[in-house]
């Protein structure tokens, strides 16, 4: 009733609502069918309202459970696609909801933009104070600055620098989580490097679909984070991503 995506209790709860309410703001805009438009209005009024960190102006960013001061930078991601997904289709959206979420990705930024220097900045950690696999949260948290306005002159040191930390594509890796922010966010950045990641991506993704029996078509639900969503997402989660 109150929007929230599923209604009742389950773990990671975060991903599961932004990423169902992200695919509602979409099929609202696709499909502008009015039973639909308000599931997803619902949806992004739980995710501002009653998810995302704070209140008013001291709103932040989004973790598995409403209201954590513990907010990281993979979940948020999510919530980000679901604020930008909603705005273009059309629902209201507190802007509130969009200068905490550029006020989040500050607080996680560990390495602040220069001015003077077009190739610095936008280097991003997990959380506040955590930094791990930079490649994968640089490239989220690009993606976010990307959405939220950033231009993509500004932009262009921290995609340089996520890539260089990920590689291109290096299909022993099977890093799938990365290669859908990844891919997101050289298209957005455009010109020469995303020519560079999607012929590459092609290079890597194509020799590892399965092309026999029920699995025709899918991807293994392997890789990088095997102990994570991709072992609980399965086949399909690998697939869509």
């Amino acid at each position: 009733q109150d929007g929230r995506i599923p209604s009742g209790d389950i773990g990671h709860l975060g991903y599961n609502h932004a990423i169902a309410g992200m695919a509602l703001a979409e099929a609202s805009a696709m499909g502008r069918v009015p039973t639909t438009k308000e599931a997803a209005q619902k949806a992004i009024d739980y995710s501002v309202n009653i998810h995302q960190n704070g209140e008013g102006s001291d709103k932040g960013g989004w973790r598995y459970a409403a209201k954590s001061n513990s907010e990281d930078i993979s979940v948020s991601g999510w919530f980000i696609m679901q604020l930008k997904s909603a705005k273009v289709a059309g629902l209201h959206v507190d802007p509130a909801a969009f200068d905490g979420a550029m006020k989040f990705l500050d607080s996680v930024e560990v390495e602040k933009h220069k001015p003077d220097d077009p190739y610095s900045g936008h280097r991003y950690g997990y959380t506040k104070g955590q930094v791990k696999d930079p490649a994968c949260n640089g490239a989220i948290g690009c993606l976010g600055r990307q959405f939220l306005g950033v231009k993509r002159e500004e932009l262009q040191g921290g995609v340089e620098y996520f890539l260089e930390k990920g590689g291109v594509t290096e299909w022993k890796k099977h890093h799938f989580y990365y290669w859908y922010y990844a891919t997101l966010c050289c298209f957005q950045q455009g010109g020469d490097i995303w020519k560079k990641w999607n012929e590459g991506l092609k290079g890597a993704l194509l020799p590892m679909q399965r092309k026999d029996g029920d699995a025709d078509g899918s991807w293994d639900p392997k890789g990088h984070s095997v102990e994570g969503a991709e072992k609980w997402g399965g086949r399909v989660f690998t697939t869509a991503l």
